[in-house]
């Protein structure tokens, strides 16, 4: 199902959160961009941050958010050492 981007900006302009909405509606189940924010704990040096452990995403490969994390950043280390712990 494909709709014009100016049909939807112009269609939900006065409504933010509609178009968010809409957009995830629109995704299908294999999207993993929308998870929520989790504490990070590096396993290596033992820093904490709050944030995402970076996985890519099978619908939108070549999409990055600011608070995914693929390496530890304050010791660098590879994302096998980031445990993500849920937020309650």
């Amino acid at each position: 199902m494909f709709y014009r981007m100016e049909n939807l900006l112009g269609r939900f302009a006065e409504s933010p959160q509609t178009l968010v909405y809409l957009v995830k509606r629109l995704s299908t189940e294999d999207c993993i961009c929308y998870q929520p924010s989790t504490v990070i704990q590096c396993t290596a040096c033992g820093s904490v941050t709050s944030g995402r452990v970076r996985v890519k995403c099978t619908q939108h490969p070549n999409t990055i958010f600011i608070s995914d994390f693929d390496r530890c950043f304050h010791c660098n280390a590879p994302s096998c050492f980031l445990l993500s712990i849920p937020k309650k």
